[in-house]
């Protein structure tokens, strides 16, 4: 089923909608990322506090292999339990999931993964 045959557009008809209110993200967290995203200017974060985001800079897969599970630990032990690692591209994101898959519990979550599942299905 493509974009024109689904029930919401047979309902309502072809409109864009976008959501600009972040409800789970800190006001921090969205101010760092609006910068990044096309038209982030326009989202408007809910009233929640929180640190601001750290972004390292790390060269080679040794450093960060080493240097990512010692920050995860750090939080950790400061009682952060939903903890993200952003990287630039998608295969930074799988040899980051690989090393840290052997260390501890963790998620891959990825569009491109879901666009590959979606893909398979049809």
């Amino acid at each position: 089923m493509d974009a024109a045959d689904s029930p919401l557009n047979r309902l309502f008809g072809e409109t864009e909608t976008r959501l600009v209110r972040s409800y789970r993200s800190t006001t921090e967290i969205v101010e760092f990322t609006k910068s990044m995203l096309p038209g982030g200017e326009d989202i408007a974060p809910f009233e929640r506090g929180g640190p601001k985001p750290l972004l390292t800079r790390l060269d080679g897969g040794e450093k960060r292999d080493a240097q990512i599970p010692a920050d995860i630990a750090a939080l950790m032990a400061e009682g952060f339990d939903s903890i993200a690692v952003i990287t630039k591209t998608a295969t930074e994101s799988r040899e980051a999931h690989e090393s840290l898959r052997i260390k501890m519990e963790v998620k891959l979550c990825s569009s491109l993964r879901r666009r590959r599942r979606a893909l398979k299905k049809e």
